[in-house]
């Protein structure tokens, strides 16, 4: 398909204002009474005070410079009322046909409080919100932009929030199969007294060579696997440390009391080190903020993003492209085997929370970023770099129903253990070598 200029041009204006930007405004709209609708008999509508208002509507007031509340809730009140031909009658916002059909235990799904979106629209959310983008669209045309200090709060991100988290795809394509590994469907083989106090290295480790992937590696990963018995977490973070100061490093932070007290950065991260010999770089790219509009997709299974990805360096040097089939993956232009795997995957979402604090079954939700071995030795070759990998275990023997808060009832262990992955393909920990890498070491 092509576009003429003329189409090229009325599409790049959409959503774009053509009037003149606007001063700053105040950010005094929107407080808990932002609007009265007793006092505007104008209004045919019954609005959510408390949501819609307060939350949905509200953003839109500090978009444009000198937009009023009651002038966005009166366009939004056309929209339904005129256009839309909707008759609000007692009870008001409720004329919803069958609307017992859902199981009220599950309220949480219908709910857009503080602004959130649910993921079951009622007739009256259908209507505010939709109501809510016709009334932004009119507005856009007779009102300036106010000047924003910051994106949060502008037009684009607006709009922005409400598209998908990873276009072209939905969060739920990202949803994965749970890896085919024993422990993320098993219980301990160990009594869970013994298990939860004690982690080998050949345990840890079995967490990065993992067996399902053989030719592959974990080098990012945040998981979490539990019963109402156990409760298993796994989180791996890994950077690019200098050879000649790698053993060093690793041996300081084995010596840490608390895993907090530093961190394994990713690609641009502010804890990066280039200082001569010492250099800590990131090679990752974390991605942060929030999931967007289709964050409350049921059959997300919880995933809100690609947490972890290829750097800007690994992905130039190596050609990589991602597909978005089969999930995300990451090729060379010439081979047909993946670079990078991302794996996602956890439970659907239940009718009853309790379901899930009360039983037997196995549960297990998180992601995972797999290189393949080859790749990865061909990139720290080039880059003169060896692999420092933190393994993150946590162990609870109270499950699900277990809490961190108060540290008196806690019964949650915590193993942080450092390896290096050297160029040479060899794993080196802070006290000795634990074994090999690569086939060919």
């Amino acid at each position: 398909m092509s576009l003429t200029r003329v189409q090229t041009k009325e599409l790049k204006s959409v959503n774009k204002s053509s009037l003149p930007k606007g001063t700053k405004k105040a950010r005094n709209y929107g407080g808990y009474n932002f609007f009265d609708q007793r006092k505007n008999p104008r209004l045919r509508f019954h609005f959510d005070t408390m949501d819609t208002l307060r939350y949905w509507y509200s953003s839109w007031i500090g978009i444009f410079e000198d937009l009023t509340e009651g002038e966005f809730v009166e366009t939004a009140d056309k929209y339904i009322s005129d256009v839309w031909g909707v008759i609000d009658e007692p009870p008001y916002g409720s004329k919803e046909k069958r609307k017992g059909r859902f199981n009220d235990r599950s309220w949480q799904r219908s709910s857009h409080s503080h602004g959130s979106l649910p993921t079951l629209e009622r007739y009256q959310s259908h209507l505010e919100w939709h109501a809510m983008w016709c009334a932004g669209g009119e507005i856009l045309n007779s009102h300036r932009l106010a000047q924003q200090e910051w994106d949060y709060g502008s037009l684009d991100y607006e709009i922005r929030i409400d598209k998908l988290t990873v276009p072209p795809i939905w969060l739920s394509d990202l949803v994965g199969s749970r890896p085919l590994l024993e422990g993320l469907w098993r219980p301990p083989q160990r009594p869970i007294s013994e298990w939860r106090t004690d982690a080998t290295d050949t345990e840890i480790l079995a967490e990065i060579m993992v067996a399902d992937r053989p030719g592959y590696l974990v080098v990012d990963q945040s998981a979490t696997t539990a019963s109402r018995t156990f409760r298993h977490e796994v989180r791996v973070h890994t950077s690019l440390v200098s050879p000649a100061t790698a053993s060093a490093l690793v041996r300081a932070l084995q010596t840490t009391w608390d895993d907090f007290d530093y961190r394994i950065p990713p690609e641009g991260d502010d804890l990066e080190i280039d200082d001569g010999d010492y250099v800590l770089r990131g090679w990752l790219k974390s991605n942060d903020g929030d999931s967007r509009f289709d964050r409350n997709d049921r059959f997300s299974n919880s995933v809100r993003r690609i947490e972890c990805e290829p750097g800007r360096t690994i992905t130039s040097m190596l050609g990589l492209s991602r597909s978005t089939d089969r999930g995300a993956r990451w090729f060379r232009s010439d081979h047909s085997e993946p670079t990078f795997l991302y794996e996602a995957w956890g439970h659907p979402e239940v009718e009853d929370d309790r379901e899930i604090y009360y039983d037997d079954d196995v549960r297990s939700g998180g992601y995972r970023l797999l290189v393949r071995v080859s790749d990865l030795a061909e990139f720290l070759h080039g880059q003169g770099m060896d692999l420092i990998l933190e393994a993150g275990l946590h162990r609870d023997e109270k499950g699900k129903s277990s809490s961190s808060y108060d540290d008196k009832e806690s019964t949650e262990v915590r193993f942080d253990r450092l390896f290096l992955f050297k160029m040479d393909g060899t794993i080196q920990a802070a006290e000795r070598d634990v074994g090999t890498w690569r086939q060919d070491s």
